[in-house]
């Protein structure tokens, strides 16, 4: 299943992320999703990737930290067969202090279900 890289391209003055899908990926089931942090992006970790509260988690195993690495991965439950939409946070340090955004991922229907 492809790969969707998301890279953490800043931090913007109200210490929201600019992403390089501009908040809003689109996915199928099995796809990966992997979180880079961007050079100059005055970002130093990532430290949590969860479902918010009410929301539907489409990921099956939920998001990591890939070994030797800064950057984080998830894969898109694949038992997923209609159209869902999370909603989601990112917990990420700055210089600065911790924070937390809130981007969203949406599933598209299985292409092998009925």
């Amino acid at each position: 299943m492809p790969n969707r890289p998301i890279t953490i391209l800043g931090v913007n003055s109200d210490n929201s992320l600019e992403l390089s899908d501009r908040g809003n990926t689109v996915a199928n089931p099995g796809d990966t999703i992997t979180w880079h942090i961007g050079h100059n992006s005055n970002v130093t970790s990532i430290t949590s990737i969860l479902p918010k509260a009410g929301s539907a988690n489409v990921f099956n195993p939920v998001p990591g930290p890939l070994a030797n690495s800064s950057n984080w991965q998830g894969t898109i439950d694949p038992a997923i067969n209609s159209a869902t939409e999370e909603d989601y946070s990112i917990g990420y340090t700055t210089t600065s202090g911790g924070y937390v955004f809130d981007p969203k991922i949406q599933v598209n229907p299985s292409p092998l279900q009925p």
